[in-house]
């Protein structure tokens, strides 16, 4: 695919993700295999330490998490360029590469984000002012804090939204030009970052309607198997005390659990992640 500056084709775009995520589904399971293990210990020792309660800690595991993802991005990349999927020296390399670029946007959107978040810290404050002696009184209590959170959203929900659609669009906006760090990454083995924003310029509308149309029916794909699996297995909690909980009683089913639900995350919403930006990356890379 080339593409003339704000064409990229939607919906051929789409398709192209969806096509090349099925065909390669198959090829790329041992690396799905690998990475999922991966997560799964990872998340398994967080919850069994304390870190997956802990803010800093699961600051940690996030960015742990993103290597997990990376081990299976690299090869799912390689795949789409027409090159062996298997897990490798090579593949490793390339996802330590592509790990390092994450790591280097992801410090772009937090200073960003941060000082962002002034206006919308001023506004959020304001909403919840009248409910301070309910906020205080509902320290530490989970449950007294959920319904809290309720009852200001529906005194305020024009603002919050506002606000929420707000910094979406905004994260959207960045990532989007961003989009193709990862494939520019793997494909020319190098860490990929700034220099592929303007590779995008006059394409955000359309790569942002690309990754809507794409990411959403995977996330929601993900979302019911994850749900349908923690339910059968009986590990579903929302309160991160009672999966601790749930851990410590019966790791192994805990361990399995995640395990599947993080295979079928990496294999249908990681795919079509890989798969699109590719897409994109091969049709609007500057011809060299």
């Amino acid at each position: 695919m080339s593409v003339p500056q704000g064409k990229v084709p939607i919906f051929e775009s789409v398709r192209g993700a969806f096509a090349e995520t099925r065909s390669h589904a198959v090829a790329l399971a041992p690396a799905a295999l690998a990475a999922a293990v991966a997560v799964a210990l990872l998340n398994f020792a967080a919850i069994n330490t304390g870190l997956a309660v802990n803010p800093l800690g699961q600051i940690l595991l996030s960015i742990l998490s993103g290597l997990g993802m990376a081990l299976f991005i690299a090869p799912a990349i390689r795949a789409s360029l027409g090159e062996p999927a298997t897990v490798s020296a090579q593949s490793v390399a390339l996802s330590l590469k592509l790990f390092a670029a994450m790591v280097v946007i992801g410090f772009f959107l937090t200073i960003v984000f941060l000082v962002a978040a002034i206006p919308g810290l001023i506004v959020v404050g304001m909403t919840f002012a009248p409910f301070q002696s309910e906020l205080e009184a509902a320290n530490g209590d989970v449950q007294a804090s959920m319904e809290l959170l309720q009852k200001v959203f529906s005194a305020n929900a024009g603002p919050l939204l506002a606000v929420i659609l707000i910094y979406v669009a905004v994260w959207m906006a960045l990532t989007s030009r961003l989009y193709l760090c990862a494939p520019a990454s793997v494909a020319e083995n190098r860490v990929a970052t700034f220099e592929t924003w303007r590779w995008t310029q006059g394409n955000l509308l359309r790569i942002s309607a690309a990754r809507l149309l794409t990411l959403i029916p995977a996330a929601l794909a993900t979302t019911l198997i994850q749900a349908a699996v923690t339910s059968l297995l009986g590990v579903s909690a929302s309160d991160p005390a009672k999966v601790a909980a749930i851990a410590a009683a019966d790791p192994v089913r805990f361990a399995i659990a995640g395990f599947i639900t993080s295979f079928a995350s990496l294999v249908i919403y990681g795919g079509c992640e890989a798969a699109l930006s590719t897409y994109l990356y091969r049709g609007l890379k500057p011809p060299t």
